[in-house]
């Protein structure tokens, strides 16, 4: 019964090879049968599925006070240099920023914000336009409201 069976599967596994042997389009022709399908060989990728980057300007702002081009961050608050705030003032000194120009905006606890999010109203706090002059997530120097 085993060698019944075992015979029985080759026969069919053979039968199955030969027979999936299409062979060229000139044979199937020659044959007076009609061409064969063509035959999908990759999988492209689909352009909605792949995968995207940020623009380069995702973030990029031009700076109202002057021109220059700037980061776009959304800021926990903001303040002027110079206006009398002592405990700004301090901070200020421990990270050697003495000589700053009175009137300039400081951007305090900022992260990295882009035109899209600006949009959106991603950020609840307050949206400006920074130099890339920070000085760790604390505070971003020479900002102007985005």
């Amino acid at each position: 019964m085993k060698l019944t069976f075992a015979l029985t599967a080759l026969a069919c596994a053979a039968a199955s090879v030969h027979a999936s042997v299409a062979g060229t389009n000139a044979e199937r022709l020659a044959r007076g049968l009609p061409p064969a399908p063509p035959v999908k060989r990759y999988n492209p990728t689909r352009v909605d599925t792949a995968k995207r980057t940020n623009p380069s300007n995702a973030n990029s702002c031009t700076l109202s006070t002057n021109g220059h081009a700037g980061e776009l961050k959304c800021c926990v608050s903001h303040a002027n240099v110079g206006q009398g705030d002592n405990v700004l003032n301090q901070i200020l000194g421990l990270l050697g920023l003495h000589n700053l120009a009175n009137n300039l905006e400081i951007g305090l606890t900022c992260s990295s914000l882009t035109q899209t999010g600006l949009a959106a109203g991603s950020c609840h706090k307050e949206p400006l336009c920074c130099e890339d002059n920070d000085y760790s997530p604390l505070i971003s120097i020479g900002c102007a409201p985005a």
